[in-house]
Formats: structure tokens, C-alpha cells, sequence
């Protein structure tokens, strides 16, 4: 296995090294074509004191990116009224509407790609032309996913926002990386450049009980929000032009090396780093996070809900750190099964496909991951769904 991959990456590295002199011969024949425009850097987010930050409301912007060197995605964004990106809820739900939460971070919210290709909209699409949709029953699915949130978050979210709109099913998009923000109050500087304690969190003390940990330094982030929309103006937007010198287009030679992985079907699916568990390895965030989970599925089965988990810790585990929590995938389950929870493991089903189903450059699902994931909600639902 060890000399298949060393032969892989000496291939990999004789293409790219062929890639970059296409490069330069292209740039010589048409210099302009290294330049890409300018980039938007929106302010989408605002303070909340409830859970950190969230979706500035009614908000409508254009996202670009991820960088000028590299654009992969130009997409319009607009959120709701309760400052999430959907559509507008009633609060009420109608008697004949059948409501499924999403709650998870960025790979839920999926700002990179348009409103209609997210996961919940897939999944919303697939049970409008499903058999369980009738003159009786509708669905509803509603997206409640926001940037660089943890697990505390979620549960959050949920508790504050979520659960007032009587969701029967609340789906949880869980991997390593979700576990990692919940033990820091200081979440990543995409959210603000300075560290500051704005993530609400818990702490889990000696006698198994969960103390909250409200947001420490929320009035000064609100003060440097605050301060940030003065420079921005009103549409909370920064552009950032593209270089003025002609540099190898970065993003030329990502959309080649994408269109190749997805016309070699011998490229799987897979990280060139994954490997297994060392046998002393340590996963000390989840007794934290398995709690804070029981805490939210308490709250789901007290309003009648059922709690799904979305297990994709072993698909992210080379960027979430320790390597190999994908083992951590039996123990997921069976806490599900010891909450009475669904659960639904996605990692298989993301290394199955054959083309790349993440922007090479930005990281997040693209319209196929998003397909993935949305698809596979549908298939649980549609297996585990039992009307009233």
C-alpha cells in the first residue's frame, strides 16, 4: 500500500509539474487571462447573544471565492427573516406539515453553492416527489446551519431558535472538527480576526454535569462589528481586486486537476493521509460533546421530536484532528441507539463517489457533496418514517 501511494504522488507531482508549464506557455500566449476580478468579503454574520453569532437577517449578498487566485464559486445568498439562509417560515406549523430541522455548521448553511443545489433543499426536493408527500401530509425542511459552529452550538440553536417552529424530526451534523470548536470558546478567525471568547459553550465537571460558559467577550465583538460596518457601509461588503501582476493562475490548475480526478475513476474518494487509529490515541472532547448531545436529544424527545445524527467523522478525519477518529464512528451509533436516536453514517457513502464532491480550493461541499448528504437524509427518512 505504502509503494502504491509513493507511486501515486510521483505521478500526482509529474502532472501538476506539467500543469504549471501549460500554465506559463498559456499565460505567455494571453497574459489577461491570470487576472479573475475582484472578490466579495461580506459581513453576512452578526452577533447573537444566545448563540454567538448567526445570519444577518433579510440580508441578501453576492460570495465570491475563496480567493482571487482562485475563484471556484459566484453565488447569490439570502437569508430569512429569522437569520438563517431558507426560505421564511410561519412559526405556527400548519397541522398537515411535517417539519425537519438541520442544524450543523458551514457544510449545512452551504453558502458556496446555490440556494437551490444545499442539502436540505435536495432533501426537501426528494420528499416533494416522494410518495410520503400527499393532499394530506407536506414537509418542511429548514436549514439551520451557520459557519464554524460546534456542537454546543447546535444544541443552542436548538433550544433558541429550532424548537419553536415545532420541528417532528431534527437532524445533527456531527464530525471530529464540531467536537474540536466545542471545547474553545474562541472559534476560528473567520468569524472575528481578533481572539475573543464569543462561543457559547459548556464544560463538563467531575460529577458528569454540564456548566454553561456564556460568551466572555460578546460586548467587545459587538463593538468591533460595530465599528467594521462603519468602514463597509450599508451593503457590509469589502471588495478585494484581483493581483495587477500576471501570476500562475492558481485556479486553472485546481479545475484541471478536478477535471481529471473526475474522468479517472481509478481516483478514489479518499485522502492520501487517512490511516487507522494508533492504539493510544485520545478523543478528549467527547465525553463534552456525547453529553451536550444527550442534552439536546432530552430536549427533542420532550417536544415530541425524533433526534437523527449525521456521522461524517470518518470523511473529515484527516482535517480534524486526532488522525483515525473514523473509529469513532461504532461509538456514535451506539450512542444513538442508546439515546433512541436515528443515525446515519455518511462517511461511506462521500468516499464512494467517484468525482470530487469538495471544491478543491474553498474546502466545503460542492453541488455533489451536497447531493450526497441531502440524498442520504431522504433514504433514512424514507426507510424510518412513520406517520402519526
Amino acid at each position: 500500500m505504502k509503494r502504491l501511494l509513493s507511486n501515486l504522488s510521483i505521478v500526482l507531482s509529474s502532472f501538476v509539474i506539467t500543469l504549471v508549464a501549460l500554465e506559463l506557455f498559456l499565460q505567455l500566449v494571453n497574459p489577461s487571462d491570470a487576472r479573475i476580478g475582484s472578490i466579495y468579503n461580506v459581513l453576512y454574520l452578526e452577533p447573537d447573544p444566545l448563540i454567538g453569532w448567526k445570519h444577518v437577517p433579510n440580508f441578501e449578498f453576492q460570495l465570491r471565492g475563496p480567493t482571487t487566485t482562485c475563484v471556484e464559486f459566484d453565488v447569490s445568498v439570502a437569508t430569512n427573516s429569522a437569520g438563517f439562509r431558507d426560505v421564511d417560515w410561519q412559526l405556527e406549523k400548519p397541522d398537515d406539515v411535517i417539519r425537519i430541522a438541520i442544524l450543523g455548521d458551514s457544510h449545512i448553511q452551504a453558502i458556496q453553492v446555490n440556494f437551490e443545489e444545499t442539502a436540505p433543499q435536495v432533501f426537501q426536493r426528494a420528499l416533494d416527489e416522494s410518495p410520503l408527500t400527499t393532499s394530506k401530509t407536506q414537509f418542511e425542511v429548514m436549514n439551520f446551519g451557520v459557519a464554524n459552529f460546534g456542537t454546543s452550538q447546535f444544541q443552542l440553536t436548538y433550544e433558541h431558535y429550532a424548537r419553536n417552529y415545532q420541528p417532528d424530526y431534527v437532524f445533527v451534523y456531527i464530525a471530529y472538527l464540531h467536537f474540536n470548536r466545542t471545547r474553545s470558546q474562541i472559534p476560528h478567525r473567520g468569524i472575528s480576526q481578533e481572539r475573543l471568547k464569543i462561543r457559547p459553550t459548556y464544560e463538563l465537571l467531575p460529577d458528569g454535569e454540564l456548566l454553561f460558559l456564556p460568551p466572555e467577550d460578546f460586548t467587545e465583538y459587538q463593538a468591533i462589528v460595530n465599528q467594521s460596518l462603519l468602514e463597509r457601509g450599508e451593503d457590509r461588503t469589502l471588495e478585494i481586486p484581483a493581483p495587477s501582476t500576471n501570476i500562475l493562475s492558481h485556479s486553472r490548475i485546481i479545475q484541471l486537476l478536478k477535471a481529471l480526478r473526475e474522468s479517472n475513476d481509478s481516483i478514489p474518494n479518499v485522502h492520501p493521509l487517512q490511516q487507522e487509529a494508533a492504539a493510544d490515541t485520545q478523543f478528549d472532547e467527547v465525553p463534552l460533546n456525547y453529553e451536550i448531545l444527550r442534552l439536546l436529544n432530552e430536549q427533542v424527545v420532550a417536544d415530541d421530536a425524533q433526534l437523527v445524527l449525521i456521522d461524517a467523522f470518518d470523511y473529515w478525519e484527516t482535517v480534524a484532528g486526532p488522525r483515525g477518529n473514523g473509529v469513532l464512528a461504532d461509538q456514535n451509533h451506539q450512542l444513538a441507539e442508546d439515546l433512541g436516536a436515528g443515525y446515519i453514517n455518511v462517511s461511506p457513502l462521500l468516499r464512494a463517489e467517484k468525482s470530487y464532491i469538495r471544491f478543491p480550493c474553498d474546502g466545503h461541499y460542492n453541488p455533489l457533496g451536497n447531493k450526497v448528504l441531502g440524498q442520504a437524509m431522504f433514504d433514512w427518512l424514507m426507510t424510518n418514517y412513520q406517520p402519526n
